[in-house]
């Protein structure tokens, strides 16, 4: 595969983001996706290295089935251009659920590159379950970003939500409506696959431990979320 075949194409896409430069630029689309494709397929594998209790489904999910369509979907982003240019899978046995947990890798040029894992919740009875799991485990969850070098991120509260006191000391940890870590990569350490992958090898090694902690939560609760 090749990342210059991608980056050039999405430049282009992004600086002509219509559907006639997509329908007239069509081949060079099926290029970049197919070098996509082929990378996912050895994501699978590098993936599956760190994050055993996945592994069988990963290996036996086609890589087809992970990667997230180009066009945007009119009735969500509307007035928004027609298509979001960037490539972009999601590393785990079902793309439209949000358990088990796996990996998010979005490809985009201008060192917007990223390889990020979250819980994200659908339903208000789902977020106030998160919150408690999380609240109980303060320490466990506190521990691992330490340990990993990792940042909480996600969209977040600017106060502590009702049923938490101000003074609470993982307070900032139920600010947040949905839970993540992730990771920049810049174009310039997009070489080749085999530089990508051991980029991604490392960083799933960092954060498995809390893709594990956060699937843990969502599987007690019934791993009923969806994106």
């Amino acid at each position: 595969m090749n990342f210059n075949t991608i980056f050039q194409y999405l430049a282009k896409l992004e600086q002509n983001n219509n559907r006639t430069f997509f329908h007239e630029t069509h081949s060079e689309y099926e290029a970049a996706k197919a070098d996509f494709l082929a990378l996912t397929e050895s994501m699978k594998f590098t993936v599956a290295e760190n994050c055993e209790p996945l592994a069988d489904q990963l290996l036996t999910t086609q890589a087809k089935d992970m990667i997230y369509r180009i066009p945007r979907d009119a009735r969500i982003y509307k007035g928004a251009p027609p298509y979001n240019p960037a490539m972009r899978a999601y590393i785990a046995p079902n793309r439209k659920g949000l358990w088990p947990l796996g990996y998010f890798v979005l490809i985009q040029p201008g060192d917007r590159s990223i390889i990020a894992v979250g819980a994200f919740t659908s339903e208000r009875t789902q977020l106030d379950y998160m919150r408690e799991y999380i609240s109980s485990r303060g320490y466990q969850l506190e521990e691992l970003l330490l340990k990993n070098g990792l940042e909480l991120q996600g969209d977040k509260l600017k106060k502590v939500p009702r049923g938490y006191d101000e003074d609470f000391i993982f307070a900032d940890f139920v600010k947040h409506k949905n839970w993540q870590v992730s990771s920049s990569i810049k174009d310039k350490e997009l070489t080749d696959e085999k530089s990508f992958l051991k980029i991604l090898y490392n960083e799933v090694k960092r954060m498995e431990p809390f893709r594990a902690f956060m699937d843990e939560g969502l599987r007690n609760m019934g791993g009923q979320n969806q994106w």
